[in-house]
């Protein structure tokens, strides 16, 4: 029997299509050049709606704001939750899927498919709904209350992250997601893996990442 491909899903949140060495020569990204001289570097890739929620609503159901219902970010449920999305339809096929991340659902566990999801948002409408905020309460740092960047007046001005360096949110994502592959073994997978960053605040960790 052919093995199934495995398929893995990574977003960065307002990352700049000329911010990795693949196409600018200032740039030093040697991870990000690898996936795209091994992969596909797409020079012309365009959005129905530059705006997050209904760009990443775009991407779940294949659908434009039109179907799904998204125009503009804001806190109300997708139009229709029997539109086919992408996890679902993978889920319905023998695979196994998982969120890790932003994913800016409304609710925020609302899962369209998902079999397993491991939550980051940027403003969590309270802890127990964000993995990544209990994370960091079981480490100690749930008082900490900027956990992503102090916000509305310091929102692009560079900051030092409040969250220790080796509970920082990217570093959260990545580890969170090699234990997740390791976990899986052989099975195929449909994986997501949502990053905040670089989205703003410019929170960095004193220490680096």
């Amino acid at each position: 029997m052919k093995k199934r491909p495995n398929i893995l899903i990574i977003l960065a949140d307002q990352y700049r299509y000329d911010a990795i060495g693949a196409v600018s020569p200032y740039m030093i990204t040697p991870n990000l050049d690898r996936l795209a001289h091994e992969g596909c570097l797409f020079s012309s890739a365009y959005s129905n709606n530059p705006v997050c929620m209904p760009a990443r609503h775009d991407l779940l159901t294949g659908l434009t704001g039109r179907r799904h219902g998204y125009f503009s970010n804001c806190k109300k449920p997708i139009r229709d939750y029997g539109l086919p999305t992408l996890p679902r339809i993978f889920s319905e096929h023998g695979y196994r899927t998982a969120s890790i991340g932003k994913m800016h659902f409304f609710p925020a566990r609302a899962h369209h498919g998902y079999s397993e999801m491991y939550t980051m948002e940027e403003i969590p409408k309270c802890r127990e709904d964000d993995d990544y905020a209990m994370y960091l309460k079981e480490c100690g740092e749930g008082e900490v209350q900027n956990i992503h960047g102090v916000r509305p007046l310091a929102y692009h001005e560079p900051q030092r992250a409040l969250v220790k360096s080796e509970h920082y949110e990217t570093r959260w994502v990545d580890e969170t997601t090699i234990d997740w592959l390791d976990r899986n073994g052989e099975n195929p997978f449909l994986l997501f893996v949502g990053y905040i960053k670089p989205h703003p605040p410019w929170d960095i960790p004193e220490e680096g990442i």
